[in-house]
């Protein structure tokens, strides 16, 4: 995680802020199955199995926030999060003395996601009141791929969420 704030001196809550963060998993793993037919027609059965597993996960976000007075404050932002995923999954199955790649059953998945958001709000405090009013926006890029059999979803969305908040305070330690 990366981060960096920058404050100003007109107001306490005046402030820039830009952070990064990014996180990888990994994880390999294999399986053998043996199925021992005790009676009926089905004859014994060998397979492995594979799996290598992979995701990367990173988002970028800048906040700004500006008080204009002491009950008027705008906040504006953006965050960029990048979402890939593979799983490269295999199995094989014993034909006579040798392990087979099981094509139907055997396939690397690739999933692509990148959202990017941009948001505004506006805060009005007074000596009882508060309301927050706000907008986001947000693209959101979705691309799957299945390798082998060269299967692709691909989808390109924007989204708006308004928002609304309101309080009331209470003393000035509850609102």
């Amino acid at each position: 995680e990366l981060q960096y704030k920058k404050d100003f001196d007109d107001y306490e809550e005046h402030t820039l802020l830009f952070s990064a963060l990014g996180r990888f998993f990994g994880k390999d793993q294999s399986s053998d199955f043996i199925d021992n037919t005790i009676s009926g027609a089905n004859i014994n059965n060998e397979q492995k199995t594979r799996t290598e597993f992979k995701e990367a996960n990173y988002t970028f976000k800048l906040d700004y926030t500006k008080p204009y007075s002491e009950n008027f404050t705008i906040e504006t932002g953006a965050q960029y999060v990048l979402n890939n995923v593979s799983n490269d999954y295999g199995v094989q199955d014993l034909i006579g003395n040798v392990f087979v790649t099981n094509p139907d059953l055997t396939n690397i998945f690739e999933f692509d996601q990148n959202v990017l958001g941009l948001y505004g709000t506006a805060a009005f405090e007074w000596e009882k009141w508060g309301v927050k009013i706000g907008l986001r926006l947000e693209n959101t890029d979705l691309n799957t791929l299945l390798t082998n059999t060269n299967q692709q979803n691909n989808q390109s969305y924007i989204n708006l969420f308004p928002s609304f908040h309101s309080s009331y305070k209470v003393n000035d330690n509850y609102s």
